[in-house]
């Protein structure tokens, strides 16, 4: 059995292998080109996903692939790239700013900062509630490197300071944002019926 091809360019691509061209590499034209045809349009960023995290994906992804016999194959790149690529849709379909910042600003908090409230005496009669961070756990940490496509990242920069001027306490990188996307991915696939969301990957990748 034959493995699908996409006809078009990835929103990111992996500077460690940037010759080989999965499926994934070929995804949404207006937004993306190849690195090795195009360079100037691409800028490096780096993330960092704990290991746990980073193999539970690769599991996900190595189960679409053995669930179609080999026909539909994603990598964690072209994952990244999906998943970022549905992020800047919704974007462009209005949502509202004021409840996208709101969102962004619990899934920082929950997967990123996350922060414990406790109630501490201040005086004889006086409570008060004292947010503090919560230690992070020891975990091995795998950083990963990849190109992103120009456009997206003045998209990207556009909106995070949009959403800044909307609610002042707003504050995330571009690559907070990715990181976040990849956590809650990782969060759906934890928490929910896995063939589910694997029959949305093999639905999308069969259009």
């Amino acid at each position: 059995m034959m493995k699908r091809e996409a006809p078009k360019l990835p929103l990111i691509i992996d500077t460690a292998n940037t010759k080989e061209r999965p499926i994934t590499w070929q995804l949404i034209t207006s937004l993306f080109g190849a690195k090795t045809e195009k360079p100037l349009k691409y800028d490096s960023i780096m993330i960092k996903l704990s290991l746990s995290e980073f193999s539970r994906i690769e599991v996900f992804l190595d189960d679409i692939s053995d669930s179609t016999d080999g026909e539909y194959s994603i990598t964690f790149i072209g994952l990244t790239s999906i998943l970022l690529a549905d992020f800047l849709k919704q974007i462009s379909i209005g949502i509202p700013l004021k409840n996208l910042a709101d969102a962004l600003m619990a899934k920082q908090t929950k997967y990123l900062k996350p922060v414990q409230s406790d109630l501490r005496q201040q005086s004889i009669n006086r409570w008060a509630l004292v947010e503090s961070k919560v230690p992070e756990p020891r975990r091995k940490y795998k950083i990963i490197s990849f190109q992103i496509h120009l456009k997206a990242l003045r998209r990207l920069t556009v909106l995070l300071m949009d959403l800044s001027n909307i609610n002042p306490d707003f504050s995330m990188t571009i690559e907070e944002v990715i990181t976040v996307l990849l956590r809650d991915f990782v969060h759906e696939i934890r928490t929910k019926d896995h063939s589910e969301i694997m029959s949305v990957f093999v639905d999308w990748l069969s259009e």
